[in-house]
């Protein structure tokens, strides 16, 4: 694998880690289990022992590599309208990794050099859903979903005269929900941040898997440590620095595009049976330094 795809690897891997270690997860609802295999490639950690706000399983069925139910990432319910005091919470959207909803550009995928589950199955061919409520999914029913936003700035292999090690990978898309779910007051979706952690920050990293490659499957993993979150050599930037761009899309009254192409730096146009799969125009976003360069 050469050093620039390994890098671009680590940059996607550590800005998964920015979005979903550093965010927390969830509700007890009906006991709904999943009514196929349940997959995962999360392995580490403890199972959790506690919720955390508007965390959810990202799973997709796909019948032509027989998945069903199969868990492909985590993504947080983030809070998009004020909250009432001691009113329940609707909850619309949810954040995600951006490779986890797009295809790997064709000219990487046939290198080989990538694993394989990055681009099999196509998205074409997935059918996604989120799971919210438990810190075990198989006990929540599933929840459809109408659209998926891409971040403008994604690229799978980040340019620039430096590549990954000057330009933020941009790793993360929202996932609109087919109806919105409603929280109880005790569970809230995730409020956005408006600051990054700053390198060394203590953080905990919450997720589905197992705690070894042995064990069996559990529910939520929890994993605790000061260099979870963005220590990486590449210059990395977290939700709270793009927060001007999900509240421009998640916006009611809101007047951007989201119904633009994506580029073949994201994965290039995906025609989805019953998702569409989108960008949007860039908005303005803070003039400032990423915090998790080192």
């Amino acid at each position: 694998m050469s050093r620039l795809v390994q890098r671009a690897l680590t940059a996607l891997l550590a800005a998964s880690a920015l979005l979903f270690g550093c965010v927390p997860a969830a509700i007890a609802q009906t006991n709904v289990p999943p009514s196929g295999d349940v997959g995962t490639s999360v392995v580490g950690g403890t199972p959790a022992s506690q919720y955390y706000p508007g965390l959810a399983a990202v799973e997709y069925d796909s019948p032509e590599f027989n998945r069903d139910d199969w868990q492909t990432c985590t993504s947080t319910l983030i809070q998009t309208e004020p909250a009432r005091t001691g009113e329940p919470t609707r909850a619309e959207w949810a954040v995600t990794a951006a490779h986890c909803v797009t295809n790997l550009p064709l000219m990487a995928a046939e290198s080989g050099l990538w694993p394989r589950e990055l681009y099999a199955p196509p998205v074409q061919q997935r059918q996604f859903q989120l799971r919210v409520g438990s810190v075990d999914r198989t006990q929540v029913p599933a929840l459809a979903v109408s659209a998926i936003v891409v971040n403008p700035w994604w690229e799978w292999i980040p340019g620039g005269p430096k590549p990954v090690e000057e330009k933020s990978a941009a790793d993360f898309a929202l996932v609109r929900l087919a109806q919105p779910v409603t929280l109880p007051t005790s569970q809230r979706p995730a409020q956005l941040a408006t600051t990054e952690p700053r390198p060394g920050t203590p953080v905990r990293m919450v997720g589905w898997g197992r705690t070894s490659n042995g064990s069996v499957l559990v529910a939520a993993v929890s994993r605790g440590g000061a260099e979870a979150c963005g220590i990486t050599p590449d210059a990395q930037q977290g939700v709270a620095y793009f927060e001007p761009w999900v509240r421009a899309v998640t916006s009611k009254d809101s007047k951007l595009r989201t119904d633009l192409p994506l580029t073949d730096a994201m994965g290039g146009p995906i025609g989805h049976p019953t998702i569409r799969i989108t960008t949007t125009e860039p908005v303005k976003l803070r003039d400032r330094l990423p915090q998790f360069a080192v």
